[in-house]
């Protein structure tokens, strides 16, 4: 690679500010949710919301044409899923399972920055190849997510996000809770990871947001019950818990 010695072109507190409007553009999502009960229809239309907020607030520069709030982006590692518990791990490179993605995300100025002279910059900021095998261009991910760290000591993204929206009630034990666990060691694993055998500092924070709708209120007791402790923020359509 090209880069010796980066020196950040955006500094501590330029960052400070990004991950404060990401944070701000949740706020505005979680109060707009208690606002209007029927507005949402599905999960994608809360990360439609969301991601236009993040975008027409100005706050989220352009680094060399490219943006910085990303949906659907791929975690680096594949995932082993166990369908009885949901939980999850990360599993090796050369194993039969495939990647998982976050609802959204924000990227490291600095980091696409970085990578702004090389050949596969497109390839290093998606964290996908067009071209090549996942076994073959993870490497080259690997080795310039370490360098970026060694030489900024700092991550690659600056939040990752995965939203649940749970609009209608259930019937007996059919409830998403295995789904927003799933959706909780997702994050856990993706803020620091060991891959091909070097530990990777890849996001600096991760926030996991259930929504629940006012015709989920009899299953509300059950859902706070299994998701407490669990880290997850929940919010449930309900006048009084805002």
């Amino acid at each position: 690679m090209e880069n010796r010695n980066y020196i950040s072109k955006y500094n501590k507190s330029e960052i400070e500010q990004i991950i404060k409007a990401t944070e701000y553009a949740i706020w505005e999502l979680v109060q707009f949710f208690n606002k209007e009960k029927d507005f949402f229809f599905t999960e994608k239309e809360l990360h439609s919301f969301f991601y236009h907020k993040c975008i027409s607030s100005g706050n989220f520069p352009t680094v060399e044409g490219f943006n910085l709030v990303h949906a659907e982006y791929p975690t680096p590692f594949k995932l082993k899923r166990n369908e009885d518990t949901g939980d999850i791990e990360n599993a090796g490179v050369k194993d039969k399972f495939v990647r998982g993605h976050i609802d959204l995300v924000v990227l490291n100025p600095n980091f696409v920055d970085f990578v702004k002279t090389q050949k596969d910059r497109n390839t290093l900021l998606s964290g996908v190849s067009t071209t090549k095998l996942y076994t073959q261009y993870i490497i080259e991910l690997k080795e310039c997510y370490s360098r970026f760290n060694k030489e900024t000591n700092e991550p690659i993204l600056l939040y990752a996000i995965e939203f649940k929206y749970v609009r209608y009630k259930f019937v007996g034990t059919n409830l998403p809770i295995k789904e927003i666990k799933s959706d909780i060691k997702k994050l856990q694993l993706i803020k620091s990871f060991v891959l091909d055998g070097e530990s990777v500092d890849f996001c600096r924070n991760t926030k996991a947001i259930a929504f629940f709708g006012y015709m989920v209120e009899k299953n509300k007791s059950i859902f706070e019950k299994e998701l407490s402790g669990s880290g997850a923020e929940l919010y449930f359509y309900n006048k009084g818990d805002f």
